[in-house]
């Protein structure tokens, strides 16, 4: 199951996560091209991401699409509009999100984006902001949007009871074990709870398969 994963890239080595069946970054010109080995990754936030998404659902496969390019994490609208069209245009089934906009002027440009997508069928897991601000594409129809609570663990997952415009909850502190033999546990972040949800989405589609052609 293919997993489109908009944030600083992916370095496979770390979590063996596989081959990367897509290496793209977005430049600050929102053009979308294969990732240099000029375009470093810095903060591999990308690399966790993808490293919690593969441990709940090691049929994950993944592409990676670069979106920030130093340790501030930030990108601007215009980049993401880059990276959702991209997924449009390949028809990748699913998307994961750490990122979103709380600028209103933004929002007609994602939701536009967000259309087309759902419109093929894909399906986009977004994390929503983490001072609980109304974040696009998280809180957009359609959308996963999904936030952390510390109380789940693993790859918990429950609908909000808040009902705040946030789908739902999830774990975001998540053991994740180095070639060296040492472990790694994420903080509390909805950035981490959003791969919990990408995964059962992945496992979900993948049985459905596996039972349409029973």
């Amino acid at each position: 199951m293919l997993v489109a994963v908009i944030d600083d890239g992916i370095v496979p080595e770390i979590f063996c996560t596989g081959h990367l069946c897509y290496d793209m970054v977005v430049t600050k010109h929102g053009r979308v091209l294969k990732r240099r080995i000029s375009d470093r990754i810095v903060t591999y936030h990308g690399t966790m991401v993808a490293g919690i998404i593969s441990k709940y659902a090691p049929v994950a496969e993944f592409c990676s699409i670069k979106i920030f390019h130093d340790g501030i994490m930030k990108a601007t609208c215009k980049q993401l509009i880059a990276a959702l069209e991209w997924c449009v245009k390949m028809k990748i089934p699913v998307i994961n999100l750490s990122l979103g906009t709380t600028e209103a002027d933004d929002f007609a440009r994602i939701e536009s984006v967000v259309h087309k997508l759902l419109s093929q069928g894909q399906i986009i897991v977004a994390a929503c902001k983490n001072d609980g601000k109304y974040t696009m594409p998280a809180f957009c129809k359609g959308v996963f949007g999904v936030k952390a609570d510390a109380k789940l663990t693993n790859n918990q997952i429950h609908t909000n009871p808040d009902a705040d415009g946030v789908a739902l909850i999830a774990s975001s502190q998540h053991k994740l074990l180095l070639p060296d033999g040492s472990v790694i546990i994420t903080q509390i972040s909805n950035s981490y709870a959003a791969p919990s949800v990408t995964a059962e989405v992945c496992n979900l589609i993948s049985a459905h398969k596996r039972l349409q052609f029973v």
